[in-house]
């Protein structure tokens, strides 16, 4: 297998930060204050304890295997056909990532942006765009996150502060919401649906390994978690949570109304092209990450002629959905309850069949 490229923990943390922040530019927020109400922004600390539990699991798998990744640990786990089976797990997992969040991002682009194309060639220009990506490789997507990562905190910073003079603190009263199991089960349920501890599983030899998986991936989980936190905490306190809650693109929406003065006005022109960044970057390194995993899981030595059919395959599965709602509908409804197998339940499980065969081992 061709080895992957290296770069840094720093890159690795922005990277993954980056990519778990994706969500919140999307119908994600609306969703989770639909569920918790005014206190939808207490929801992602559970999720966040859910997350840091994952990636200590995923760092405990790695360190029995420390020169594989989780791609060839689940095959050397599970055997040649089953933990080839389960590796295709990961490959349809991440397809759907890419497939939904290309048509969220598209969907969203017609409606604030180019209001006059059609979504079929936004979503060409997209996946362009991702696929040359994931052809230059992890390094290359790691580099151009590292550079603009400033300037996407400094403009969410900028938008939290121009916020601050409409905010309404009555609209977080009372604190509970609607009730602890919402604001505790369900959110925490919704909240530590993420794609990036899997992901960090497959690319670790490119930034480290297992000892850099706890590190960057706490980093990044509290980094990712705690923007999440203070995104929901604005939308609730500029529009309260039953306007925010029935707002399609949340985001959208509150650098829309910012104005400062006449030469400071309908800045969500800039967050687009911040988003659109974040879009790419994230459908990127989840296709770079389906091929890859493919790739190794077929021993090819290369990921890269497979870049092409499955940018084709998710175009296709990125139009399936009959419209906006209904890609919505299949985001909350299958994959985020789905993301919990990848994420939580294959690595809890690798890791019992890894400890029980050492017991029996230590046995013999």
């Amino acid at each position: 297998m061709k080895k992957q490229s290296k770069f840094g923990s720093t890159e690795a943390f922005v990277l993954l930060t980056m990519t778990m922040s994706a969500r919140i530019f999307l119908s994600f927020p609306a969703n989770l204050i639909d569920t918790g109400k005014n206190a939808a922004w207490i929801t992602p600390i559970g999720g966040l304890l859910v997350c840091l539990g994952g990636m200590l699991i995923m760092s405990k798998l790695l360190k029995h295997n420390p020169d594989k990744n989780i791609v060839q640990i689940t095959e050397e786990t599970l055997g040649c056909y089953l933990g080839t089976a389960v590796n295709l797990i990961y490959v349809i997992f991440f397809m759907s990532i890419a497939a939904l969040f290309t048509r969220e991002f598209s969907e969203e682009m017609t409606t604030v942006g180019l209001t006059s194309t059609p979504i079929s060639i936004i979503t060409i220009g997209y996946l362009a765009v991702c696929l040359v990506g994931a052809y230059l490789g992890l390094e290359t997507l790691a580099r151009a996150a590292s550079v603009t990562y400033p300037f996407v905190a400094i403009g969410i910073i900028v938008l939290l502060i121009a916020l601050y003079p409409i905010w309404e603190y009555s609209n977080i009263f009372p604190l509970i919401g609607s009730s602890l199991y919402d604001i505790f089960v369900v959110g925490t349920f919704k909240t530590a649906a993420v794609s990036e501890i899997i992901l960090a599983g497959v690319i670790v030899r490119s930034f480290g390994d297992y000892k850099q998986i706890v590190r960057v991936g706490y980093s990044a989980s509290f980094a990712s978690f705690l923007l999440l936190i203070m995104m929901l905490l604005v939308m609730i306190l500029t529009h309260s949570w039953r306007i925010a809650g029935e707002v399609a693109f949340p985001f959208y929406r509150l650098a829309k109304i910012i104005y400062l003065s006449i030469f400071f006005q309908r800045v969500e022109s800039i967050f687009i092209i911040i988003w659109s960044f974040i879009a790419i970057l994230k459908i990127a390194i989840t296709l770079y990450a389906a091929a890859f995993t493919l790739a190794e899981s077929l021993k090819l030595p290369d990921h890269r002629p497979l870049l092409w059919p499955l940018a084709m395959i998710l175009f296709i599965l990125s139009f399936l959905p009959n419209d906006m709602p209904t890609t919505i509908y299949l985001d909350s409804t299958f994959l985020r309850p789905g993301a919990l197998i990848p994420n939580y339940i294959i690595p809890i499980l690798l890791l019992l069949i890894i400890k029980f065969k050492g017991t029996r081992q230590n046995v013999k």
